[in-house]
């Protein structure tokens, strides 16, 4: 007897199993995704952000700018400084010239100056008298119009240069004591010959 069952082949087709090459594949891929996306991740979370040329170049100015004004400070400071220590030298020698002009000017006014011009001739000078204060500094004016002569007093020790016609000669001291005294000519004989005068100083 025939089995008259007809036999599908369909109902028993294998289906193929994915090989597991594939598999290992489509796992390494993935991986290699995520480790790509996670290092770039790191990356930039690791990384510092660079600052941009121009603020480098703006904070290169800034610092240029203050090196700048610190030595324009410095440079003022160090102007200002020898100013004033120029000043100070300048005020420490102006100081003895000015106490030495009040030195002067106080001995003008403790001394009165008194000139006394005179001439000589033979035997006589035109002036017979001179009177002054005691302290005055005195200067004498001695001319000759005839002969030579000098002006000569002994007890201030001062006398002129001896003179000819026409010359002129001075002297100058201080009348320090009071009293009368005689001034003369001290060429030969004239003061016996009557060339005398009298110095009054009161």
């Amino acid at each position: 007897m025939e089995n008259n069952t007809e036999h599908n082949p369909q109902s028993h087709e294998v289906i193929p199993e994915p090989s597991s090459s594939k598999k290992i594949s489509a796992i390494a891929a993935t991986v290699v995704i995520i480790l790509i996306v996670g290092g770039a991740i790191y990356a930039k979370k690791a990384s510092p952000v660079e600052p941009s040329n121009e603020s480098q170049m703006q904070d290169s100015e800034e610092m240029m700018e203050d090196g700048g004004d610190m030595m324009e400070n410095e440079n003022s400071s160090t102007i200002e400084g020898a100013l004033d220590m120029t000043s100070n030298a300048m005020d420490e020698n102006a100081m003895p010239e000015a106490s030495g002009m009040e030195t002067q000017d106080q001995a003008m006014q403790e001394s009165n100056v008194v000139e006394a011009a005179l001439t000589g001739h033979n035997f006589a000078f035109s002036r017979s008298e001179i009177r002054v204060k005691k302290g005055d500094q005195v200067k004498i004016i001695f001319s000759s119009t005839e002969g030579f002569h000098d002006w000569t007093i002994d007890e201030f020790s001062a006398a002129t240069e001896r003179v000819n016609a026409g010359e002129t000669s001075s002297v100058e001291f201080v009348a320090d004591k009071t009293g009368e005294f005689e001034y003369y000519c001290s060429v030969g004989s004239h003061r016996s010959l009557g060339m005398v005068g009298k110095l009054i100083v009161e």
